[in-house]
């Protein structure tokens, strides 16, 4: 069911960024001017590379720069080992070069982009034609998914995003379960791992595929047999998704679940043999996982779990809109959508607007940016104006904002989805997000 697609800011420059997107999705969203995107706080990252041209100011600039762009709710401490990290390989310095040159250019003419991008890109290619790969190779694979969110989340990012799905798979292999891995490795392949896990559960969704680590998922996650989610036990953190990418582990599981249930009825009905009965009965024991709120915030003691909490109570909720967007189609008057719809919104609305003049924009840019497959989703599944003009307001605050990353794409794909359906004339069909999503190819991270 997915079509290959290219990011069209890059598009002629490399045979891995070719576009086929219609117009409308045209990139080309980069403001003239650039907004401050210096750090709340500056790193003081030691100078350990000797000088090799612009990339040692490149390397330099990631850590000051882009780091905090790139993974939004991860604590300074593991930006800190990102940063370190990037002098331990060519391939993974290459990655790093070309993911900051994309950053320092997205202010610029698109077309100043195109020829340098596109050499840098040449430096690391060939990782892809590799049959093994290494945890560098891993963790360049995953800054060149980076590289591909920032100018709109479209294009090949999947084969990128295989060459650490391969890695991880074989370092699985050498434990008796993915626990014992995340609670025995070391910091970066323990990164590693619950990143690639988190970008493939959001894939699952663009591709209307399970999710690659279904299996994975099931075993760490499951409220029902996981025994890291123990009640009467705290979570030990090395197993916990929230300091990655901010979502609590039953909410992840959940994710990876209706990606797995829409294809198991996709699969049902090309062959002619529907169950209603069993998908509702699957459903259900999605949903009760799903009900019960994350907790007080007063239990938080610092802004990034504050943050982290804003970002899984989002995901929470909009995972029940996609649920039901499953189990009973995409009709945004279904009364389960419309609670989930209003749900999001009324989560998202407790996130401070961007106000830098007060310090509030990096609450805002780290929670939006998160969610914007919640926004996606919502946004798709109501027809209340109101509702729709909300969702799209916070996606052009955050593009305003800032030069790089989806939410103008994620923005104008919405808009095209209510576009089609209004000159269809009626609001009584479904709404086929799920095939619109999966033709535009975004990866919604």
């Amino acid at each position: 069911m997915y079509r290959t697609q290219y990011p069209p800011l890059l598009a002629g420059q490399h045979d891995l960024f070719r576009s086929s997107l219609p117009e409308s999705y045209s990139m080309m969203f980069f403001d003239e001017e650039l907004l401050d995107t210096t750090p709340q706080q500056y790193m003081n990252f030691p100078q350990t590379f000797s000088p090799r041209r612009q990339d040692d100011d490149l390397i330099q600039y990631y850590g000051q720069k882009v780091v905090e762009l790139q993974y939004l709710l991860v604590d300074t401490a593991m930006q800190r080992t990102l940063f370190i990290t990037t002098n331990s390989d060519n391939d993974l310095r290459n990655a790093v070069c070309l993911l900051s040159r994309v950053h320092q250019l997205s202010n610029n003419k698109l077309s100043d982009l195109s020829n340098e991008v596109g050499r840098r890109f040449s430096t690391i290619d060939h990782i892809l034609k590799k049959t093994t790969h290494t945890a560098n190779h891993a963790m360049a694979a995953l800054h060149t998914v980076s590289t591909f969110l920032f100018v709109g989340g479209d294009g090949e990012w999947w084969r990128w995003l295989n060459v650490a799905h391969t890695f991880c798979t074989y370092q699985l292999s050498l434990y008796r379960s993915p626990a014992e891995m995340l609670l025995s490795c070391d910091e970066q392949l323990r990164f590693i791992l619950k990143t690639t896990m988190w970008f493939d559960v959001i894939a699952s969704v663009t591709r209307c595929e399970p999710p690659l680590f279904m299996e994975q998922f099931r075993s760490l996650f499951s409220p029902d047999t996981a025994f890291i989610d123990n009640p009467l036990a705290p979570l030990d953190p090395r197993l916990s998704m929230l300091d990655v990418m901010g979502c609590e582990n039953r909410v992840v599981w959940a994710m990876a679940e209706v990606s797995e249930l829409a294809y198991w009825k996709d699969s049902c009905q090309r062959m002619g043999r529907p169950s209603t009965p069993q998908l509702y009965e699957r459903g259900r024991k999605i949903e009760k996982h799903l009900l019960p709120r994350m907790g007080p915030e007063e239990v938080y003691d610092n802004n990034l779990k504050l943050q982290r909490q804003y970002t899984s109570e989002i995901f929470r909720s909009s995972t029940r809109v996609y649920l039901h967007s499953i189990l009973s189609g995409g009709y945004p008057e279904c009364p389960e959508i419309k609670e989930g719809v209003r749900e999001t919104i009324l989560h998202l609305q407790r996130v401070p607007h961007t106000v830098p003049q007060m310090q509030m924009h990096g609450a805002s840019r780290s929670v939006v940016r998160s969610v914007v497959l919640s926004i996606f989703l919502c946004g798709c599944l109501t027809d209340d104006q109101g509702q729709r003009d909300y969702l799209k307001s916070r996606l052009i605050e955050q593009d305003n904002q800032e030069a790089v990353g989806n939410c103008a794409a994620v923005k104008r794909l919405m808009e095209d989805i209510w576009l089609k359906r209004e000159k269809r004339g009626n609001t009584e069909d479904p709404v086929p997000w799920r095939e619109e999503l999966n033709k535009s190819g975004l990866l919604l991270v």
